[in-house]
This record gives C-alpha cells, structure tokens and sequence, in this order.
C-alpha cells in the first residue's frame, strides 16, 4: 500500500486516515475467497514455500529484478500476509484479530 511498517508507526500519530488506508479488513474479510487464495498462495511462493508462482504476469522468485541492490536482488511482488502487524509496548502481538 505504499507504507512499511517501520513507516507507518512514525507517522500515524500525525495523520488519522493513515488507519483506514491498512488493507486489514479486506484481507481477513476475504481470506476465504477464490482471488485472496491466489494472492496467498503466490506469498507462499515468494517464501519459499510451494513451486507453483501462480500467477504468470510476476516474475518468479529466482529471477533477478534489482542488480544494484547486492542484499535483495531477487524479484518479490511486494505482498505479504497481514497475520502479526508487530508487537505493542507491552510486548503483546498486535494481528488482525487484535489490531483496533
């Protein structure tokens, strides 16, 4: 979306609409359907996890996107699984179930 994580806890004291720009709800409301299952499945891909790159339009994970970039060559989509969002200051896991 735009935001790292790192990001997004610098500046959200500063900016309220940054909390509705998270894509939070529609990841958990729509984990169970045919189109998340896909985007799932290629994070899954992109981790290691799984040989199928599902879709064929992104390069695949061996393909080298960033030369110039010596510690990330490899070509990532740029998804990832909104499951642990980090930790609060009480240690406590923040995740969608928690995340409001």
């Amino acid at each position: 979306m735009g935001f790292d994580w790192a990001t997004y806890k610098k500046t959200i004291l500063n900016f309220d609409a940054m909390f509705q720009m998270l894509p939070y709800p529609t990841y958990d409301s729509q984990k169970d359907t045919a189109w998340m299952q896909q985007i799932l499945k290629r994070i899954d891909y992109e981790n290691g996890v799984g040989s199928d790159p599902v879709f064929d339009w992104i390069p695949k994970r061996e393909d080298i996107c960033y030369e110039a970039w010596p510690k990330s060559p490899k070509c990532k989509s740029g998804l990832f699984r909104f499951d642990n969002y980090g930790s609060d200051k009480d240690g406590n896991k923040i995740t969608n179930q928690n995340f409001e």
